[in-house]
Order: structure tokens, then sequence, then C-alpha cells
């Protein structure tokens, strides 16, 4: 059997980042949003976090994204210390 291989872009991974750092990320596509997080601009982070959706890497609830998988946070918590828990 062959799994398929998923891509995902750097833009992406940086969003995922983002949303990992704060849990649950609002108003992503915000200059302040951007800028905190070091993302390159609020149209690249839409594209990113549309992609993202249809790839279920990350979920949209009450006006807030997050990391669909908990445990994919975790593990991006420990290994890039994005301050994800529980």
């Amino acid at each position: 059997m062959c799994l398929p291989i998923i891509f995902v872009t750097e833009k992406q991974k940086e969003v995922m980042y983002a949303i990992a750092k704060e849990g649950k990320a609002k108003e992503m596509t915000s200059s302040s949003f951007v800028g905190k997080h070091g993302l390159k601009s609020p149209s690249t982070v839409q594209s990113a976090l549309r992609q993202l959706l249809g790839k279920e890497f990350i979920t949209r609830g009450n006006n807030a994204y997050s990391l669909y998988d908990r445990f994919f946070g975790l593990w991006l918590a420990e290994k890039f210390g994005t301050g994800y828990t529980v």
C-alpha cells in the first residue's frame, strides 16, 4: 500500500508554527499578527490558511484557528519550542 505524500510549503509551515505558538490564533491576517510572527504578508497568510484547512492540518472555530491534531502541536512544542500546551 502506498500512502500519499502531503507537501507543506515553507510559508505553510511558518503559519502552523504561528498557530502553535498562539494555541488558538485570532486575526491572523492583521498586520500586528503578521509582524509578531515574522510572516511575509496578510495575503500569504490567507493563502496558507486556506491550503492548511484543505489539508486538515488546522481547524477553525469561534473565529480562531488551531492545529487539528493536539499531539502534532505538542510535537511542535517539543521540537521547536513553540510554547504550545494541552
